[in-house]
């Protein structure tokens, strides 16, 4: 398949084929039974924890455990951090001490938090990572070195000299510039055709409508119709990918009749900013056809996630979003990821209210308005062309205007 067909993804059409083989092995009677291995086509740097010894494994769950005592009265009450914000710590820590591992300090010797954040180790595994990513430094490597900071400032509480240090290698390693990135910005140059935009705002009705037309209903139909339910939850409400992914329905949505409200609390997002926002009836009514029509086909006993995944799961936020990407291609022949739409959201609105910053704050869920400023500030640009181009054409209208104007004599 690889050298020989027109396949687009023969790695992935390979592991489907060893999956339904498997299934077909398990289900259909007189099948050849011989199971086939499944290729694991996960790209995993980190090791796992239960790889480390067991004295760094509890330093870690440690420290992870006192970012979420949420206990006021507590001696060690600390601040709670978000859910994500937790699970995000623990792979930065691994892939920390993975790349240690990398650069040939035995796995034996990483006993504690102690070792990852002396400046010496921190200083090669840092390096490591930036050479392995060609280099040059990014987000990630950022994040895990300030992550190393925050370990030794507030976790083991070290000496200011040491701290100063990790906060310098934080002040190098930090990626300039913080607003758009060139795929954010060649993401919503797609939109400049109006057929593109119209075809995803469509998206989730066509969909739908498309399977509510057939005579027979499969579960690839209903997953269809959940991806088109969680395109239009995008398209109403941008909220971030490991919010969408883990809607419940006995958490997230309340129906009052034909109103709906989606609530996500504020130890639930990633900024510890609440989103509360009332449901459009199109949406409504598009999640009455899931709910009751098509979300029983992809589930065999009660679960409460909005869009259950494999045997009724919470779906990985980072799989969710691939698959949904993937079907956007498809269906509207757009390049986008769930993330991008909290930037098309913003690109729209302001295209339309130059000056409306503060409400796209508040659509986005943004603490401040720097924040919304620093991201979306070079969008008026943009705008700034659009309306200085309008004038000239204005101009010139008046003056091809006048010349045509007969000219009277005297007065």
């Amino acid at each position: 398949m690889e050298n020989y067909s027109l396949v687009r993804d023969p790695g992935g059409l390979y592991r489907d084929t060893c999956k339904l083989w498997n299934r077909a092995v398990r289900t259909i009677p007189g099948w050849p039974q011989l199971k086939v291995a499944v290729p694991d086509r996960r790209r995993t740097f980190a090791l796992t924890l239960d790889e480390f010894p067991s004295p760094f494994r509890a330093d870690v769950e440690g420290f992870l455990t006192r970012c979420a005592e949420p206990d006021v009265f507590s001696d060690s009450y600390y601040k709670p951090v978000a859910e994500l914000t937790l699970r995000n710590r623990r792979g930065y820590i691994l892939m920390a001490a993975t790349a240690l591992v990398q650069t040939g300090v035995p796995i034996s010797q990483i006993t504690s938090l102690d070792v990852i954040v002396n400046i010496d180790h921190a200083k090669a595994l840092l390096k490591f990572l930036y050479n392995l990513a060609g280099d040059k430094t990014n987000n990630q490597i950022y994040h895990i070195a300030t992550l190393l900071k925050t370990i030794s400032r507030h976790h083991l509480h070290q000496s200011e000299e040491t701290v100063d240090q990790l906060r310098r290698l934080c002040k190098k390693l930090k990626p300039e510039g913080e607003g758009f990135t060139e795929k954010n910005r060649r993401c919503l140059r797609q939109f400049a055709d109006l057929n593109k935009l119209a075809s995803l705002l469509r998206l989730p009705q066509r969909v739908t409508a498309q399977v509510v037309r057939r005579r027979q209903i499969r579960r690839r139909d209903a997953v269809r119709v959940a991806f088109a339910t969680a395109i239009g939850i995008l398209l109403n409400i941008p909220v971030r990918a490991d919010n969408l992914a883990g809607l419940r329905l006995d958490q997230h949505l309340q129906f009052a009749g034909d109103r709906a409200f989606l609530i996500v609390t504020s130890d639930e997002t990633k900024n510890a900013v609440a989103v509360e926002a009332e449901l459009t009836t199109r949406l409504v009514r598009l999640l009455h056809t899931y709910v009751q029509e098509f979300r029983p086909l992809l589930i065999g006993t009660p679960v409460p996630w909005l869009f259950p995944g494999k045997k009724g799961a919470r779906r990985p936020s980072g799989g969710f979003g691939q698959q949904l990407s993937g079907f956007i291609a498809k269906e509207a022949g757009v390049v986008m990821t769930p993330h991008q739409f909290r930037h098309l959201a913003a690109k729209l609105y302001l295209d339309q209210h130059p000056d409306g910053f503060e409400t796209v704050r508040r659509l986005l869920g943004h603490k401040s308005i720097e924040t919304t400023m620093r991201y979306y500030r070079e969008l008026e640009s943009v705008l700034a062309g659009k309306r200085y181009a309008a004038l000239l054409d204005e101009l010139l209208a008046d003056h091809n205007a006048a010349s045509r104007r007969p000219v009277t004599e005297g007065v």
